[in-house]
């Protein structure tokens, strides 16, 4: 959830923030929060069942990939249709919708993985 509430104040700089090194700030912090996705994995391999983990991993896979054609297909025409500043307005929009989503999600009997314990012949 931090990582799309991140993703708000930096769209918003994308679009309304018109000084190169502000906008070298802003992209900074995109990549630095684009990290934090890779923590959406590991949280699944914690709270997910054994037998449930692969699918969902694979369902991820599948939606990241119909949102990298789409998403800028969409950008695109907002961008050219009605400027840049759009296209990041609604990518604000977006991660707010998300903020959203993932606020009302409940995991309910989450299972937590504990670490293996592995004794060396030393």
């Amino acid at each position: 959830m931090f990582c799309y509430a991140a993703a708000i104040p930096v769209f918003i700089g994308y679009a309304a923030v018109t000084i190169p090194p502000l906008l070298y700030c802003f992209y900074f912090l995109d990549n630095l929060f684009y990290i934090g996705s890779i923590g959406s994995s590991t949280y699944l391999q914690k709270i997910a069942e054994p037998r449930d983990l692969q699918p969902s991993l694979a369902m991820g896979v599948s939606c990241n990939h119909l949102a990298a054609v789409a998403v800028p297909l969409i950008g695109g025409f907002l961008w050219a249709r009605y400027g840049y500043q759009v296209a990041f307005y609604a990518g604000a929009v977006a991660a707010a919708a998300s903020v959203v989503a993932v606020s009302r999600m409940r995991v309910v009997g989450a299972r937590v993985a504990e670490p293996e314990l592995v004794i060396s012949p030393e």
